[in-house]
């Protein structure tokens, strides 16, 4: 993914080879975001997120296949990042405790400043930097396919964004974010089988989201429908939040029940547990 790295700084698409070319970039990128900081912030951030994508997959010897495989990965992390960007998320109140993985956070903190013109020291750019890596390296452990598994990262975000019932000003907050890319993990964690006829509009509406392209097609527009219902009973962020760590538990104790081994990566099985944790989280609530 190299060639993608250098060539998400210019807009020409004209691959940056020599050193000359790459000081001139920066100097260029440097009174653009006198201009405009929020759109460098955006192409700064997207550059770090497929330069760590791209390091934990050389670690862990992970390659993409063919030219057409890595262009889609790129594209899905190049749309992931204008998202996160978009949403510029405050930091989480409990960022320096929580114990739940979050590389996407670690990234947009390294370039994050109250200063745009005031860059963070380099030594704590690095240090998210490297959590980051960390946390995505951990995050993929157990993973079967890491390239389907970013592209349903964002597909999940991406809708997100897209349903009624978490439109509300601050809802897709960092922590809200943090756990959602956590339940993500958790779900591909399982290995999911791949459902015949994909773009078949269907009830599991995680396998949409697994199998196909971001997109307004009639099979992404009811998985978003599942996806709104599945919040839309919660009336705080808190509850959100609640929920979703219920969900991961959730897929997490799924695996290891004995009866339900031989269906694990059955993906209606799966959606259907995560709709079932959506009727039972309001009943341990009350209890």
């Amino acid at each position: 993914m190299e060639k993608a790295l250098h060539a998400i700084y210019d807009e020409a698409n004209d691959l940056i080879t020599t050193r000359d070319q790459a000081r001139a970039r920066g100097t260029t990128l440097a009174a653009e975001l006198v201009a405009d900081s929020d759109a460098i912030r955006t192409e700064t951030y997207q550059a770090a997120l497929v330069a760590v994508v791209n390091q934990v997959f050389k670690d862990k010897g992970y390659t993409v296949g063919s030219s057409a495989n890595e262009a889609a990965l790129v594209n899905a992390l190049l749309e992931l990042g204008r998202t996160y960007a978009a949403l510029n998320p405050t930091e989480a109140p409990d960022t320096l405790t929580t114990t739940t993985l979050d590389f996407l956070d670690s990234l947009w903190r390294a370039q994050k400043t109250l200063n745009p013109l005031t860059p963070k020291p380099a030594g704590e750019i690095w240090a998210e930097l490297q959590k980051g890596i960390l946390a995505l390296t951990e995050l993929l452990d157990g993973v079967d396919n890491p390239l389907q598994a970013l592209k349903f990262i964002n597909n999940l975000v991406q809708a997100a964004t897209n349903v009624e019932s978490l439109s509300d000003e601050d809802a897709l907050d960092a922590q809200f974010l943090r756990e959602l890319v956590a339940f993500g993990f958790e779900y591909v964690k399982l290995n999911p089988t791949t459902l015949p006829n994909s773009g078949v509009e269907t009830d599991a509406f995680l396998a949409t989201l697994w199998q196909e392209a971001s997109g307004n097609t009639p099979s992404m527009r009811k998985a978003l429908g599942h996806i709104n219902d599945l919040f839309e009973a919660q009336d705080s962020p808190e509850q959100r939040l609640k929920l979703l760590q219920f969900e991961t538990s959730l897929l997490k104790t799924a695996k290891l029940v004995p009866a339900l081994q031989a269906q694990i990566q059955n993906p209606k099985l799966l959606s259907t547990l995560v709709q079932l944790g959506k009727m039972v989280e309001p009943v341990r609530e009350v209890e």
